[in-house]
């Protein structure tokens, strides 16, 4: 995994647990430093006792058994239970007497134990016992070399059921959602991050019981009897975009190499080429777009940019952005109150049941039957809806403030708390602004030219913001604007990217960041960009060894705004940023692109092209890469 890619471990699984080192002493769990280290040190102590129980299985050098080479349930034969460390022969204890076990390996792993006598962990008082070792384990292994790689423990915490995956050095990689129906332990929806994104997993279950008494002996049982079973191969789900690239490793090769991000389905449309981006991106290593590994999903409506402008920084690399028709734009036939079947499925593949999916804009936006079906399938709906664009801008950036602080607290990424303001008049801006604030995430809040809304006032009020980007020239936003927003930013000790100072002398903590029209603007973005990563990549953890661009179109056409709101996923992926393009048929590369490309990317890795060769020309990536390689004219200043 190279280091430019946003590999967000905190996004790719939804309930991902604080890392925490297990490979204590058991003795940890009886001491007085409280609860999380008796949590640690009960885990250490179960998982030993499933890697000793494992080691022993083992050690007459016995072959797997290669049983079951497809997933399914298994019977386990009856009245074989044993006392750990005991030479006696086979207890009678039904309580641990495991009758089958079943295994699960689509696009997440599954895991259940039936035993001859069940109890329920949250009424039986042994399984939560300070002394007691009652649990129910599995032992992964996905190397090939009869060596467990991961342990999954099925127990209860704090009076609750819990399932955790442990790696062989004992550490803690995410817990996952456990469950008991009166009659099976399950482990269910092991994203294939948790197991480190493994091809195939060979299985060991395990069940253990003691009851909560001094000396008390550990009855346990193990199916199969012999080994590590298996293996069962993963069956992902089939990519709806089967001929998308594989964007592969950047910085993995000599000379910039272009990749066309495409669904190949003959031409390029909103919905599929949300999903040919997020389907791109699922061969990335540990990233959040692998099956059932993202931290969100945003949906916005194919046809119309008021409500998605702020979308870009929802996004944050962490979630797939996805469109559907609106009651307006849905063909004949077509309900809208119904997800697009691709982005319908895309979710499905990317996002576990129990997530948080994003519906930008309200019922005459995104049909209300919408809500119900997310529902239905298992995810919460949030509606971020506001009066106007103004105020849906503001609702989605007080959301985006929410995500980052978590993310930046977890992982330390840089919280450089600043928003970029641009017209609501169109979306040109606004979403050119995406490829800032899909990796900062930066909240985009909306203006009239002469007059900051009100809501725009409360959004700047409510994250009181060190620096504010104006996006555009004066055209579009009047210094008027300008100088009603200064009071609402700063003050901050970090280098500013903003030239000059304000009236007063002082450091200035707003700035215009624009250009000659519309690709102007999108380059001067661009460039404010790259001095972030130059100013803040040794506190990111994307240092500055590989350079990302994404080509895209910024054509006049009523869904221009969505292919560009897509490719933002992309910047915020690989903290890239965007080479815009002209023309209804991408043909035309601006002087501004020209030299933007030459001043600032002649370090470049890899050039994305978001769109396919109706959007983007046929000939855009060969013209582009030998820009870049070439050099280019005179600046003409």
């Amino acid at each position: 995994m190279r280091s430019n890619r946003r590999s967000r471990l905190w996004g790719s699984v939804p309930a991902l647990a604080t890392c925490l080192l297990v490979g204590v002493p058991p003795a940890a769990a009886d001491g007085p430093a409280g609860g999380r280290d008796a949590r640690i040190g009960r885990l250490a102590s179960m998982v030993d006792l499933l890697r000793e129980r494992g080691a022993s299985s083992t050690g007459d050098g016995a072959a797997p058994h290669g049983r079951f080479a497809e997933m399914g349930c298994f019977d386990d034969a009856a009245s074989d239970v044993v006392i750990f460390e005991d030479s006696r022969p086979p207890a009678d204890f039904p309580r641990v007497d495991i009758t089958r076990h079943c295994v699960t390996y689509t696009g997440t792993l599954a895991l259940a134990v039936d035993v001859a006598e069940p109890t329920d962990p949250l009424a039986d008082p042994n399984w939560e016992g300070t002394d007691g070792a009652t649990f129910v384990g599995w032992l992964l292994e996905v190397t090939g070399d009869d060596e467990s790689d991961y342990a999954v423990v099925f127990d209860v915490s704090d009076g609750a059921l819990a399932a955790t995956v442990v790696d062989a050095d004992s550490m803690v990689v995410c817990s996952v959602t456990p469950e008991f129906d009166g009659s099976s332990y399950i482990a269910r929806d092991i994203p294939a991050f948790c197991i480190g994104s493994a091809d195939s997993v060979r299985v060991s279950a395990q069940a253990f019981y003691q009851e909560a008494t001094p000396e008390a002996p550990i009855y346990l049982d193990a199916a199969p009897d012999v080994g590590l079973d298996g293996p069962v191969a993963r069956t992902t789900a089939p990519l709806q975009c089967p001929n998308v690239a594989d964007i592969g490793d950047p910085g993995g090769q000599e000379g910039i190499r272009t990749v066309r991000v495409a669904c190949g389905v003959g031409g390029t449309e909103p919905i599929s080429q949300a999903v040919a981006v997020s389907e791109a991106l699922s061969s990335q290593p540990m990233s959040s777009f692998e099956d059932g590994s993202a931290r969100h999903a945003i949906i916005a409506r194919n046809d119309a940019f008021p409500d998605a402008l702020a979308g870009s920084a929802l996004g944050f690399g962490l979630a797939p952005l996805l469109f559907t028709h609106s009651p307006a734009s849905a063909p004949t036939g077509v309900d809208p109150d119904r997800l697009a079947a691709s982005t319908r499925n895309e979710l499905r593949r990317v996002l576990l049941p129990g997530g948080d999916v994003y519906l930008l804009g309200g019922t005459v936006a995104l049909g209300a039957g919408l809500d119900t079906e997310l529902a239905e399938l298992g995810y919460n709906p949030i509606r971020l809806d506001g009066a106007n664009r103004f105020a849906t801008a503001e609702i989605i950036s007080a959301e985006v403030r929410r995500i980052v602080g978590e993310y930046s607290e977890i992982v330390g990424f840089p919280d450089l708390n600043s928003v970029m303001l641009a017209t609501g008049a169109n979306w040109v801006d606004a979403v050119a602004a995406g490829q800032v604030a899909s990796y900062w995430g930066f909240p985009v809040l909306l203006t009239e030219r002469d007059r900051l809304p009100d809501e725009t006032i409360r959004g700047l009020a409510a994250i009181n913001p060190e620096y504010i980007y104006v996006v555009g020239g004066t055209v579009v936003v009047s210094e008027a604007v300008r100088d009603q927003i200064r009071s609402y930013a700063g003050p901050s000790d970090r280098v500013s990217h903003c030239p000059g100072n304000n009236p007063d002398g002082t450091q200035s903590f707003s700035c215009r960041v624009f250009g000659t029209e519309r690709v102007g603007t999108a380059v001067a973005v661009g460039r404010l960009n790259r001095f972030l990563f130059e100013q803040f990549q040794d506190d990111t953890e994307n240092p500055l060894d590989a350079q990302v661009a994404v080509a895209v179109n910024l054509r006049r056409e009523p869904d221009g705004f969505a292919h560009v709101l897509s490719a933002s996923v992309l910047s915020g992926y690989f903290r890239g940023v965007f080479l815009p393009i002209e023309g209804s048929g991408g043909t035309e590369i601006t002087t501004l692109t020209e030299f933007f490309a030459c001043d600032k990317l002649r370090d470049l890795d890899t050039l994305l092209l978001a769109g396919d060769t109706d959007l983007l020309a046929d000939d855009l990536g060969d013209r582009l890469a030998a820009l870049l390689e070439n050099g280019c004219p005179d600046n003409p200043g």
